[in-house]
């Protein structure tokens, strides 16, 4: 049994997932005190405010150990900060310090960067059709039409 790899879409959508994760990761965490995944959940609280760890999770695509230890060591450098979630006594809501929003403020607009030069590979026209597939896909696989456990 074969499959044709360039034309398997879940492979190829992976496999340029982690090119884009592995070209960011070498050309802004490199210099830093942080790894990539600790440089992403950084760079996620800068842009969207604080958040739990289930809500880190689900925005970065990481799993929530992976979430814990990137938040306990950016506790250690005194960018993020715990407090305790009003609305769920179990959870907390991380946020960032003024040390992690100075970084933020040097993060933020190099990840804007990155996005606006994948972005001028297309025409506007062709930009909205891809997020729009993106989109197409995504919402097949939440509503288990597609690539569910159980096909």
């Amino acid at each position: 049994m074969t499959i044709d790899l360039q034309s398997h879409l879940p492979y190829r959508l992976a496999k340029t997932s982690l090119r884009i994760k592995n070209a960011t990761t070498s050309r802004y965490v490199r210099r830093t005190p942080m790894s990539a995944r600790e440089w992403r959940v950084l760079g996620m609280l800068g842009i969207v405010g604080s958040q739990t760890p289930s809500e880190l999770a689900e925005l970065t695509g990481m799993d929530r150990a992976t979430i814990s230890r990137a938040i306990a060591r950016l506790v250690k450098l005194d960018y993020v900060k715990r407090k305790p979630n009003a609305a769920d006594n179990r959870s907390q809501t991380i946020e960032v310090t003024p040390a992690g929003e100075a970084y933020c403020r040097a993060i933020v607009p190099r990840m804007e960067s990155s996005g606006d030069e994948c972005r001028t590979l297309f025409s506007a026209a062709e930009f909205a059709l891809l997020i729009e597939f993106i989109d197409r896909i995504d919402t097949a696989i939440l509503g288990g039409h597609i690539l569910s456990e159980d096909g």
